[in-house]
């Protein structure tokens, strides 16, 4: 695994223009941001395209960003801002509790940065039941953004071999954190 870079360094990186820190962010935080916006419209496309607007927005503005410690806050209120703004321009209104454009709390920032943490432990948890091999090219593929044919050469691995241990990997951890989420549950 990279080291975890805290997010506020990541930010910094990707206002100094590298595209990697960019994309990395892009990843983690794609997820969070659909199901966000999917609370505000309930159109994925729509959301999805807007996600994408965002994100492109950052990028062409990266020399102008302003410094941030918590990006998913300041990513949810561009994107709640852009949904608010669609959903006036096609004539629609927003859900009544969506319309207040206050930022969080702080003790709500610090329980989901806290809910953030646990789920990054229980993500190592899983990545670290893995075979050594698995976890290789679960980091080749996803979080250096190789394809299929680069990991194959580069394990000097054949490429169905590549899909078989990415598929059992994922597998596995879909099921790890499925019992881990379910031991949550009351």
């Amino acid at each position: 695994m990279q080291d975890q870079i805290p997010e506020g360094a990541l930010w910094a990186k990707i206002a100094s223009g590298d595209e990697q820190s960019f994309d990395r962010l892009f990843g983690k935080h794609f997820a969070p941001l659909l199901i966000f916006g999917l609370t505000i419209r309930n159109d994925k496309a729509l959301v999805k395209d807007i996600i994408q607007e965002v994100f492109l927005e950052i990028w062409d503005k990266r020399a102008t960003l302003p410094t941030i410690q918590h990006p998913r806050a300041y990513l949810q209120q561009i994107l709640k801002r852009k949904l608010l703004k669609r959903l006036r321009s096609d004539g629609l209104k927003p859900h009544q509790d969506m319309v207040s454009d206050s930022s969080p709390s702080y003790e709500s920032l610090l329980i989901q940065q806290q809910e953030d943490q646990e789920r990054q432990k229980q993500l190592e948890r899983a990545l670290n039941k893995l075979t050594n091999k698995q976890r290789e090219m679960i980091q080749l593929r996803f979080f250096d953004g190789l394809s299929y044919e680069q990991i194959a050469d580069k394990t000097d691995t054949q490429k169905r071999t590549v899909y078989n241990q990415i598929h059992r990997a994922i597998k596995s951890l879909k099921d790890t954190l499925l019992i881990s989420l379910l031991l949550l549950l009351p």
